[in-house]
């Protein structure tokens, strides 16, 4: 009976094994994952600083058909983030790798996206102003100039809601991060 007892604990201390391996494998791939996720974002926001510099310094023009892309780019940014900060806090309590992407993005959000902040909402009020000076031309216009104005004006809209759909969820993952975002909660509220 004793053999008996000490089989069956074998096998069960044999077969908890392959689940913890596999546990140890998944955590292993999702550290994996956000440190992927991470380098791209510090890619991101590098390059988002350069072409904010290029945009800045460039004929209107120019500068029109260059700012769809940063427009992109500032939602691909903070999807990214947005997604890190799910994963950073779903791994184990009081884990060394959650603690250092925590501080890593904490100091983005309090660096270089906080300054993004001030950037993204300069970006809104411009759209916002293109919006009403489209408007405001539409009782002047006729034919295809009219159709064109008024798409020109529906398209604006769509990026203005997509900076607010964006925005709001960025709202809720600096709270899931222990970040304050009263400050980018006031500005948002403040344009809507």
């Amino acid at each position: 009976m004793k053999n008996i007892f000490q089989i069956c604990l074998v096998i069960v201390v044999l077969g908890t094994f392959p689940l913890h391996a596999q546990s140890q494998s998944a955590e292993s791939e999702e550290i994996g994952n956000i440190k992927a996720l991470v380098s791209t974002l510090d890619t991101d926001v590098a390059a988002f600083r350069e072409l904010n510099g290029q945009i800045a310094g460039m004929a209107e023009s120019d500068r029109m058909q260059l700012l769809y892309r940063q427009d992109e780019r500032i939602f691909q940014i903070l999807a990214d983030y947005d997604t890190l900060a799910g994963l950073v806090t779903g791994l184990p309590e009081g884990s060394t790798e959650r603690q250092g992407y925590m501080q890593h993005l904490a100091d983005l959000g309090k660096g270089s996206l906080s300054d993004m902040d001030n950037d993204l909402f300069a970006r809104i009020d411009e759209i916002q102003q293109l919006i009403a000076d489209g408007n405001s031309r539409l009782s002047e216009l006729s034919g295809i100039e009219l159709i064109t104005t008024q798409a020109y004006v529906q398209g604006m809209e769509s990026i203005r809601i997509r900076y607010f759909e964006t925005l709001a969820n960025h709202v809720q993952s600096r709270t899931r991060l222990g970040l304050s975002p009263d400050a980018l909660r006031e500005q948002l509220e403040s344009r809507v």
